[in-house]
């Protein structure tokens, strides 16, 4: 596939415009998913046909924040823009290895897919996309259909010979031989039985002895891999567990420096500083052994990438990864099951969900050995001595909420934390996970969805000799002294434990996206559902901006929940739910008649401010749709909507970029009750903004529908025909005086401004009123 790109981009005599993008599914998100794939083409196309995304431009956020983009507005903006340039450019697209994606991600790409190349928008255009997957039946209706397996043999023929160039001709060529055949096309059958080849050949065996041992390897990849495993020891299989259990379910790949790190640890190391661990015998000190060491345990199914930097100078060695997407389905369907097996390991549940178990507690683990951290104020520092510090830090909460969603039981990490007592292992924690800075354990627990552990704290009733979980967490509550704001009077647990700024574990798993523990508080009946944090946001708020529509719902129905509740920058939920572009909130919201729709924040915005803010019709069309939208209600800088749409967007230079936005200005013209010559504080009107800043498409539109008023003057005197005029606004100018009859000292006054500034044709074009007097 990459040979194909290249060599499409050479193509000097039609100059295609050329994007592509390689899935991989055992990489990052960005790496595997539709999100990544829609903002990686869009970033190689906006260069080489910049004017089909003209209308994405316009209105595009100055900041990452709620307003970033969305997975469908991205998709929604590339259809159109390979639409546009495919009309007179040639337009090619490449995406390999399809399968890696979900089933989901599958179709909604094939649908889009298929509407740029069959659909009748899509007649005459000049788009071409190659697409490469393993089988997938009716993958496309159309197009030119290639099987690589049926007509790769000269490839797969290259790639053997080359793998066993190092081995001896007398050896090599045999072999080759008797492998070629019998890969059946597959590069990865080949590859492994390669290394299997050459591992044979380093142990001194003899030619006859290895053609024997291949001739039984199995065709089925899977039972490939499992042969493999089948001849290592007892001791190599746990190793190789670990490695497996590292390499194949970490957040993200890790470097040989993490992994030197994190193949040594076992959550039952007790009493070890990670200085003792890293002098001890197991550690391997020298990057070369740590590679071989992961070729041999994981039988040439673990490869390596490219290296990299991270902090600075400090080298972290290649990226270690598994090397074909068959070796992670082998895993989770078999794998890891029997490597369990083979060394007596009793599973704690799903063999994934046991992988994130075992690698969330390897970080517990190391996170209480490495202490608070204190000595190290930098990342840098403390990364150069402690490679592992980075991936606990921003991967733990992510490997308990894995374990969780897999249904392994994690109610053990009361004990591990030594809740409810302030320990040290809780100090530690905090240090190295700062999103979760002075919270608490209920609080960690509610962000990372551990429903197996916060459940019972939940239900505990303070009884000694109830079921199980009531027994223990009253003996854990035997122990120590007990802060005042964990135990209720009643000696049940206080669902409403406050951080440093007073977030309880609602908002925690509000925020952390965690809905069902959300639900299960809110259905405990024993949370405060109006809980107030530092900023003034109750829980309403942030399920509204997070787009929890469940959770909105169910907090409506609680009538001790005040829907226009106010922040401290008088933001309500709905001012919220327009922030985080959230629409089904918007609806839910709107369908309550106790929310007010026209609520004014500190500085006088209404959601339909907000809304116009984003851009987004979407967003602005429900509100305007409200039977108590008050279209003409201004801020604190006497804006109203319609001035304040004209405010906003003063900047954008090319015509074209305006085109959208120009929609969210017709749906507010179209409203009944619009005033369309409100002023704000400096008596400016909405044509006054959009003249002054050479808006022609908004003055256009304000014209077309009814708007007059070129002649009227703010406090200092000026008009919207002088602004135009004076600023050489020469469309905008022919367009006033066409549909207006004008006084002749507002002609004059424009006439004489524009001559201040040598404006020739504007001078020219009010000459011609025959109201201009020239002295």
């Amino acid at each position: 596939m990459k040979h194909a790109v290249e060599w499409t981009q050479r193509q000097s005599t039609k100059k295609p415009a050329v994007a592509a993008f390689f899935i991989y599914g055992l990489g990052m998100d960005l790496q595997k998913t539709l999100l990544g794939l829609y903002c990686s083409l869009i970033r190689q196309l906006i260069p080489q046909i910049p004017f089909a995304f003209l209308p994405m431009l316009s209105h595009m956020p100055e900041e990452p924040g709620p307003r970033a983009w969305g997975l469908l507005d991205l998709q929604a903006h590339l259809k159109q823009a390979l639409r546009e340039a495919s009309k007179t450019r040639q337009t090619v697209l490449f995406i390999d290895a399809l399968d890696e994606f979900s089933k989901a991600e599958i179709d909604t790409l094939l649908a889009l897919l298929g509407d740029l190349c069959y659909d009748e928008e899509s007649a005459g255009l000049k788009v071409n996309i190659c697409v490469s997957c393993r089988y997938h039946p009716n993958l496309f209706t159309q197009g030119v259909i290639i099987r690589a397996e049926e007509n790769n043999g000269q490839d797969i023929a290259t790639f053997v010979r080359q793998e066993l160039r190092d081995l001896p001709f007398k050896k090599k060529v045999p072999l080759g031989e008797f492998i070629i055949p019998r890969s059946n096309g597959l590069f990865q059958w080949a590859g492994v039985v390669c290394q299997n080849v050459r591992d044979h050949h380093r142990s001194g065996k003899p030619l006859e002895k290895i053609l024997r041992l291949i001739e039984d390897i199995p065709q089925d990849l899977h039972a490939l891999y499992e042969r493999l495993f089948k001849e290592m020891s007892g001791r190599e299989m746990e190793q190789s567990l670990k490695l497996f259990r590292w390499v194949g379910f970490s957040e993200r790949m890790i470097s040989l420096r993490e992994l030197q790190h994190a193949w040594v640890l076992a959550p039952d190391m007790k009493g070890r500083s990670i200085e003792e661990y890293s002098t001890s015998e197991d550690f391997l000190h020298d990057l070369d052994d740590l590679i071989n060491s992961v070729k041999y345990y994981s039988k040439g199914l673990i490869g390596f990438e490219a290296a990299h930097k991270l902090d600075g100078d400090q080298a972290w060695g290649e990226r270690v990864r598994l090397i074909h997407a068959s070796v992670m389905d082998y895993l989770c369907e078999r794998g890891l099951e029997f490597l369990e097996g083979e060394i007596g390991i009793s599973s704690t549940g799903h063999p994934e969900g046991t992988a994130h178990y075992y690698v969330s507690r390897c970080c517990l683990r190391y996170m209480f050995m490495r202490g608070t951290r204190e000595d190290f104020d930098t990342r840098q520092e403390s990364s150069s001595r402690f490679p592992l510090d980075h991936y606990v830090q921003s991967a733990i909460l992510y490997h308990f909420n894995k374990a969780e969603e897999y249904g392994v039981e994690q109610f053990e990490l009361l004990e591990i934390f030594g809740w409810p007592n302030e320990t040290a292992a809780m100090a530690s924690f905090r240090a190295f996970v700062p999103r979760v800075n002075q919270a608490s354990l209920i609080h960690v627990l509610a962000a990372c969805g551990v429903m197996s552990a916060i459940r019972p704290l939940i239900q505990y009733s303070g009884e000694k000799d109830g079921s199980k979980y009531e027994s223990e967490i009253y003996s854990l509550l035997s122990h120590g002294e007990v802060r005042e704001d964990v135990l209720l009077p009643s000696g049940r647990i206080n669902l409403d434990i406050r951080n440093s700024i007073a977030m309880t574990p609602l908002h925690f798993a509000l925020f952390f996206d965690q809905v069902d523990v959300a639900h299960e508080l809110l259905n405990s009946n024993r949370v405060d559902v109006n809980a107030v944090k530092s900023q003034g946001e109750r829980p309403l708020h942030n399920a509204a901006n997070k787009g929890h529509s469940s959770i909105v719902r169910e907090l409506l129905r609680n009538t001790t929940v005040n829907p226009n509740a106010q922040d401290d920058k008088g933001r309500t939920a709905l001012h919220s739910a327009v922030m985080g572009c959230k629409e089904e909130v918007i609806a839910i919201l709107l369908e309550d008649c106790r929310v007010n729709v026209n609520a004014r924040n500190k500085d006088g915005e209404t959601p339909l401010h907000t809304a116009i803010d984003s851009g987004e019709l979407s967003l602005v069309e429900p509100l305007l749709a409200s039977a108590n939208i008050d279209v003409n209600v201004k801020e604190k800088k006497g804006q109203s909507p319609l001035i304040f749409f004209m405010v906003a967007y003063p900047g954008l230079a090319d015509e074209s970029e305006h085109g959208e936005l120009a929609n969210v200005l017709l749906a507010l013209l179209r409203h009944p009750k619009i005033d369309t010559h409100a002023k704000d504080k400096m008596q400016r009107t909405a044509l006054f903004h959009a003249a002054a800043s050479g808006l022609a498409i908004y003055v256009r539109v304000l014209v077309d529908h009814g708007v007059r008023g070129a002649g009227e003057k703010d406090k200092l005197g000026r008009t919207p025909l002088s602004q135009a005029a004076v600023k050489g606004h020469l469309e905008i100018v022919r367009r006033l005086l066409a549909v207006e009859e004008l006084e002749e000292d507002i002609l004059q006054y424009a006439y004489q401004e524009s001559k201040k500034k040598g404006k020739v044709d504007i001078m020219r074009c009010l000459v011609e009123t025959g109201k201009i007097t020239e002295t």
